[in-house]
């Protein structure tokens, strides 16, 4: 009975990730059952709305399962559960004509999320947290490593793209088998993880000296393709990890020196050879359509993303001003009332596709759950943050553990990321590897789970 019911835990856990970013653009039953004919037109949108369905059944089963549990649950799970429930409770009272099937989803699959780590971990099954870690670094190395190969083809073939941040493949318009293709944010932040992993399973695993030459060459590549991508957040992330390697990792001076070279200098230099070593070819054929600032960083050239972020808060401040938003207007509000606010004002259709996001968590949980969602995650912040401080003063991270290492880089990393980001305060990646990683080290300070 116990194998079974981890069994069913774990393939929930499975169903639950691929998921993430399904969405519906029919009723799910049409979908399914008043199609004429299976034709290459419309099997991808019966399989993603096959998908799409999971969370729903997945939250029902789970919900079942946990009205009979006494046990009382933990504070992270209660402010979470409170979080999404309120969202689509205050969606329902307040605006259900505009309240479409993707919201119910998007918050039965957070809350699902929670049910089976909440579960397990009453249940005592700590040994599923590591394998729903596997799990999760298997599934997100196959989005990453799919959708890195597909635009690098297109930075080899594309006279045109010099920086892989302009991909069109990765556009907001375009679907990958039936659903909205991830952003090249998402996509660097997925890498950020992988390098995560790799990074600290390389260097503090004791293994033969060519497996870590090996996992060196792929880490060399992750960097590189990071630094293609020109994402800030993902620049972040990778000092994150190299503060980490510098002031925690014990080692010789002249490892350090190597790895600091070789998995952080030599692929930022090598981006830049590329770009500039195509600019030239390129010249030299005459293909290219010459602009001036070509071979100038987004970073320092993109106007929407520093001072157009900034602007995108202060209209995010300016509608929950506007429209008193203390209760909130339900989940995933702040697309349509950022939507509403450009149409309503004018503003261009560059900001339309770039802006409809607020880009922050906390201006996020305003926009959905009003003052009770903002005050529930700076609960959870609060939480976050006294795990970090207790790996870092009370219990010391294991030195040969890479598993401690790799979940509280992510943790920080998406802390840090939640400032300019939705991030975890709303359902995906973001919001699954926090919740697991909080798991995960919560049963480790209770010494209820061991690190092998």
């Amino acid at each position: 009975m116990i194998k079974k019911e981890k069994i069913t835990l774990l393939l929930s856990w499975f169903l639950l990730l691929i998921s993430v970013n399904s969405y519906s653009n029919n009723y799910i039953i049409s979908s399914l059952f008043l199609y004429k004919s299976f034709n290459y037109k419309n099997i991808y949108e019966i399989i993603q709305n096959i998908i799409f369905t999971f969370p729903f059944l997945v939250f029902f089963y789970l919900s079942w399962k946990f009205i009979f549990i006494k046990k009382k649950i933990d504070k992270f799970a209660l402010f979470f559960f409170i979080y999404g429930f309120w969202q689509l409770i205050i969606g329902i009272i307040l605006y259900r004509e505009t309240l479409e099937i993707n919201n119910y989803q998007i918050i039965l699959s957070l809350l699902s999320v929670l049910l089976i780590l909440h579960l397990s971990y009453i249940k005592k099954y700590y040994e599923l947290f590591i394998q729903y870690l596997f799990v999760f670094i298997i599934f997100v190395a196959c989005i990453g490593f799919y959708f890195s190969f597909k635009i690098l083809h297109e930075f080899i073939t594309d006279s045109n793209l010099y920086y892989l941040y302009a991909t069109k493949i990765l556009s907001p318009e375009t679907l990958t088998l039936g659903q909205p293709t991830p952003r090249i944010t998402g996509i660097s932040r997925i890498l950020v993880i992988i390098f995560y992993f790799i990074f600290f399973y390389s260097i503090l695993k004791k293994r033969k000296i060519n497996h870590k030459i090996f996992l060196h060459i792929i880490l060399f590549f992750i960097t590189m393709l990071i630094f293609l991508m020109q994402s800030r957040m993902a620049y972040i992330g990778l000092l994150i990890a190299l503060l980490f390697y510098i002031l925690f990792i014990k080692t010789k001076l002249i490892n350090k020196f190597t790895v600091v070279i070789f998995i952080f200098v030599l692929p930022f230099v090598t981006s830049k050879v590329l770009v500039y070593s195509k600019y030239s070819y390129e010249l030299k054929k005459g293909n290219i359509n010459v602009h001036e600032n070509v071979l100038k960083d987004r970073i320092s050239q993109s106007k929407l993303d520093s001072s157009g972020r900034i602007d995108l808060w202060l209209t995010s401040v300016k509608i929950i001003k506007d429209n008193k938003l203390f209760f909130g207007n339900g989940p995933q509000s702040d697309r349509k009332l950022l939507a509403k606010y450009y149409n309503d004002n004018s503003y261009s259709q560059e900001w339309k596709i770039y802006g409809t996001n607020s880009s922050n968590a906390l201006i996020y949980s305003i926009l959905c759950g009003g003052i009770i969602c903002f005050c529930l995650l700076l609960a959870i912040y609060y939480l976050l943050l006294k795990i970090l401080i207790n790996f870092f003063f009370t219990i010391k991270i294991s030195h040969h553990n890479f598993i401690e290492y790799f979940l509280i880089n992510t943790i920080i990393f998406l802390i840090v990321r939640s400032l300019f980001e939705n991030s975890f305060a709303v359902f995906g990646i973001d919001f699954i590897i926090l919740c697991l990683s909080y798991y995960i080290l919560i049963s480790k300070i209770h010494k209820k789970i061991i690190f092998k």
